[in-house]
This record gives C-alpha cells, structure tokens and sequence, in this order.
C-alpha cells in the first residue's frame, strides 16, 4: 500500500512540474487520497478538502506531497520550487484571512518538521499569534486545537518556557493538552495547584490513549519530583517509568506500518524522556529498543537522531552516576559547518542553579540529510 501512495505521489509531483497550474488539481486530488491519510494531517485540512482551497493551502498540500516523495526523486530541483512556491504563497496569505493564514502557517510547521529545519518554530509562533487575533468562530477553535497539539510536541520535545507562555495565551480546550501546559506552569513558576493537577490526571486516564497514558504517567513523575526537581528523586518512580515503556509499547503495537513521517505523536520524544530521566539500564535499553519501531520522524522528533542523544546520554552518565553529573536538559544543535552535537547540562553543585555543560559530537543521521 504504502509503496503504491508513493508512485502516486511522483506522479503527481510530475504532473505538477511538467503540466503547469493545468493539471495541479489532480495532482491537489492524489495529494488529498495518498498523502494526507499517510502523514495524519486530515486534522489540518477537514474543511478545504478540494479544488477550490484557498492557493496558498494548494501551494504548501504540493510541497508537503513533493517533501513525502523526496527519496523517490532524481532530484531535488522540483522540491525546492515547491518549498519556494509555498514560502511565496504564505507571504501572500498573511494579508489575507487570518484563519486561512494560520491553518497555511500549522501545514508549514508539518513541511519543516520534514526538512529538519528550526523554522517550524517561526511558522508555529506565526499560527498562534493569527489565532489569537483571529474573532471566534468554529474554524478558529478547531486549530486552535491542531496549534495545541502541535505545541505540546514542541514541549515534550524540548521545554521552552516562551513556548509555553505562547501556548497559555492560545488558551486550547483539549483536556491533555490543557493538563500539560498547566503542569509545566506548577514546575517553572508554581502557579498551579498541585493537588487539583492530580486529580485531573486520574480523570483523564480513564478514557487517554496508550500515547496520552504514557504522557499522564510522566505527569505524576513530574508533581513527585517538584518543587526541588532533584535528579536522585526520578530513582523513586521506577514502576511510573515502567507504566510508561508499557503504554509506548501497546501504542506501537496498534500501528505497526511502515510510515516514515507521522505528522501527529508523541512516542519518540515520550521514549526519550524516559532515557533522560530514568537511570534504570534494563529499562532505558528498553526505551532505546522501542525507538527503533517509531517512524523515521514523529512531528519535530527524529528517530535516528533521538537514538544517537539516548546512546549519548547512556555513556555519558555510565552505571550508578552521581546527582553531581546527571544530565538536566540535552540540547540537539548544530555548528556552522553543518555539523551535530548534544549539549549535556548538569550541575556540578545541586545546591546551586548554575549548570556546567558537556558537549558531544554526533554523526550526521542519513534519513535527517536526505529530508524526512
């Protein structure tokens, strides 16, 4: 099947390099059929599923297709006509409707996410902030609820507390997401009431999915460990971190193809939590064996790349570590010349805020150069 969507999808790519404008719409149709059921993005485009989309919606659905279809290509000339032609269109539409603006800005996160590039973040900031001036009507709450879910990949994936001011002020709806926003809010400024996040934990767990489980069950870890957030006190939530490895499993169970990009979850990022903060070696191989059954990219995660930090962090730290050198954050980044690197910071003093940080060089991942 998958096999089959991405021939269909090169011949759509040709369609729309050799026809012109002329043939676009079959090539939007085939783009509707294959590749949105394939990258999860129906959330984003429920309500223009059709010719008469708005041009910029048109413009990013081809470079989404054509960035899906990058390994089949001989090369990447039409790709990057249609990353400049969606780029061109944006700019267009950000004087235009704002609703049509951010649902382009939501499809361009998806698009960068896919070209491993930092601008995800511009195009998220950019959506949020037209949401937010935006009036209210039914199409601004239901991507204010895709823009949510997007945000809570980019805090699980990486705490930033802008981002999470950003994301109190879009003020979503969806229970989870509204939980996570509020418990990182408890853990930075303590503004929130433990006991009531509690509770409201225990209420979702009874209907979440494996992957929100898994996300509820580092919720709890989190309220144990605050307000002093000692690296020690993780040792004490080893049956949480366990529930976690669980759940992540049984939701890898349930969807066992072999689809490289997911637009939507939260599994990657989840698993590599659970290496970070769990110094369990039976279990953090565990995680690192599940990562390998994720897709090739997860939204902002790449597998390959959050294997390396895991494998990373593991070294590292080696067997029974010290809260002198525990790894606080890990920081993917990147030099001039191209090259990748974590930054490990730790506290050399636990009685003091100031953080020490190790560098470690990573190898370029394969599937992060060639685009998905």
């Amino acid at each position: 099947m998958a096999r089959r969507q991405r021939r269909n999808i090169r011949f759509a790519v040709q369609t729309v390099s050799n026809f012109g404008v002329s043939r676009a719409d079959l090539a939007l149709e085939m783009f509707i059929a294959n590749t949105v059921p394939e990258l999860g993005l129906g959330s984003l485009l429920f309500s223009h599923l059709s010719r008469d989309m708005p041009s910029v919606l048109k413009s990013v659905s081809s470079a989404l297709a054509i960035q899906h279809a990058t390994p089949e290509l001989p090369g990447a000339l039409v790709l990057d006509q249609a990353y400049a032609n969606a780029v061109s269109s944006l700019r267009q539409a950000l004087c235009g409707d704002p609703l049509v603006a951010a649902q382009a800005c939501l499809m361009m996160v998806a698009l960068e996410h896919m070209r491993d590039s930092d601008a995800a973040r511009l195009h998220f900031d950019a959506a949020v902030n037209l949401l937010i001036q935006a009036p209210k009507s039914m199409r601004r709450a239901q991507l204010t609820e895709v823009a949510a879910g997007f945000g809570m990949q980019l805090l699980v994936h990486r705490l930033d507390l802008d981002l999470l001011h950003l994301l109190v002020r879009l003020d979503a709806k969806t229970p989870v997401v509204r939980l996570v926003i509020d418990l990182h809010v408890h853990v930075s400024a303590r503004e929130t009431n433990a006991e009531d996040i509690r509770q409201r934990i225990g209420a979702l767990e009874q209907e979440a999915s494996y992957e929100e489980l898994a996300i509820l069950s580092f919720a709890r870890i989190l309220l144990g460990v605050s307000p002093s957030y000692h690296q020690m006190t993780f040792d004490r939530f080893q049956p949480e971190f366990v529930n976690m490895l669980d759940h992540l499993e049984n939701s890898l169970s349930q969807d066992e193809s072999d689809k490289r990009y997911r637009v939507e979850g939260l599994t990657i990022s989840a698993l590599l939590l659970v290496v970070k903060q769990c110094r369990d070696a039976a279990l953090r191989e565990r995680a690192i064996s599940l990562m390998s059954r994720c897709p090739e990219r997860q939204g902002p995660s790449s597998r390959d790349q959050a294997m390396q930090i895991a494998r990373a962090v593991v070294e590292y730290e080696g067997d029974d570590c010290p809260e002198e050198i525990r790894a606080h954050h890990v920081l993917p980044g990147r030099s001039p010349d191209g090259a990748r690197h974590i930054d490990i910071f730790y506290r050399p003093d636990p009685q003091m805020s100031a953080y020490a940080v190790h560098r470690v060089a990573l190898p370029y991942v394969t599937s992060e150069i060639e685009g998905h």
